[in-house]
């Protein structure tokens, strides 16, 4: 499907209330429809999604994709605080609980799909199916608890002390913006951002022909979740919901170690509704080569979700 086809696709912004402001997000579908809630990757935004999405079904199936705080239209939180991987868990089950949801879909994209793994680990009988694109358990490695948390904790201060908000950042015209995204990721081309900057730029009032970049500096304060690997073994034991992991098959090959978590062996065994499916790409597939993994997702949604779904 063309990009142009796809701009086509039916949706609506929303905001949903928090305490620190809102969360932004775009609701594709029935708006009398429970959705599957969309989850995107850290300093990622909704906008990773646009070009899987309207290639999912469509009857009587809708999806609702947020900005995570911090990230695209979403507020920041207060000034002093940073963003705790914790914190996107209660917003998962604060989502819930504002549109009265008895049980949850979830898909996710890398820091995403992780928040959907342990999601479905502790309230296992509140989620009824999760799609994980290119991450699953929560990291375990030793660096993780020691070296990682001493260079962020070695961040956080001047991070929060000299915090910038978006009317204060350096404003920067979007070839500059792009060529941040595109060498940061590495792996992304100029149509790419584009999808991320709809949302993670704006224009600046004050410098003509410039923009700001909207996603919070402290969020590159990384604070996640570490787990021992019998802890993420006990998440995948109670995982009782089908779950399907893609994997993207140049992300393994810029790993320095090409592994499969160790949760998705006790998925296999225990889970009979567990899929794993590998896909040629690199880790944003789901936005440079959606038409690899839409099929999959496609099969397992018409499997998973019933279609009296309704609000």
């Amino acid at each position: 499907m063309a990009d142009a086809e796809l701009s086509e696709i039916e949706f609506f912004e929303v905001k949903i209330a928090m305490p620190w402001g809102f969360v932004a997000g775009k609701w594709w579908g029935p708006p009398n429809i429970r959705p599957i809630l969309v989850l995107h990757g850290w300093l990622d935004n909704l906008g990773s999604f646009e070009r899987l999405i309207p290639l999912l079904p469509r009857d009587c199936i809708s999806y609702l994709a947020v900005d995570l705080p911090g990230h695209g239209l979403s507020s920041h939180i207060p000034e002093g605080m940073c963003y705790k991987f914790l914190d996107y868990i209660s917003l998962v089950h604060r989502i819930q609980q504002i549109y009265k949801w008895d049980t949850i879909s979830l898909m996710g994209h890398s820091l995403g799909a992780i928040m959907c793994f342990v999601y479905a680990g502790i309230f296992s009988e509140k989620v009824d199916m999760v799609v994980a694109i290119d991450e699953l358990q929560p990291y375990i490695k030793p660096y993780v608890a020691v070296d990682f948390l001493r260079e962020m904790l070695d961040k956080t201060t001047p991070l929060i002390l000299n915090h910038l908000t978006p009317a204060l950042q350096p404003a920067q015209t979007l070839k500059q913006i792009v060529e941040k995204f595109t060498g940061g990721y590495g792996f992304l081309t100029e149509r790419d951002c584009k999808y991320l900057l709809e949302r993670g730029s704006k224009k600046s009032p004050f410098h003509p022909g410039k923009f700001w970049v909207t996603s919070d500096v402290r969020l590159k304060i990384i604070n996640l979740l570490s787990l021992s690997q019998e802890h993420c073994n006990d998440l995948a034991r109670a995982i009782k919901c089908p779950i399907m992991q893609i994997t993207a098959v140049e992300s393994m090959d810029c790993a320095d170690e090409v592994e499969i978590p160790p949760a998705m062996d006790v998925l296999k065994e225990l889970n009979p509704n567990f899929e794993h499916h590998l896909v040629e790409g690199s880790h944003h597939v789901h936005l440079t080569n959606p038409e690899r993994v839409a099929p999959k997702i496609t099969n397992f949604i018409l499997k998973c979700r019933k279609q009296n779904c309704k609000i």
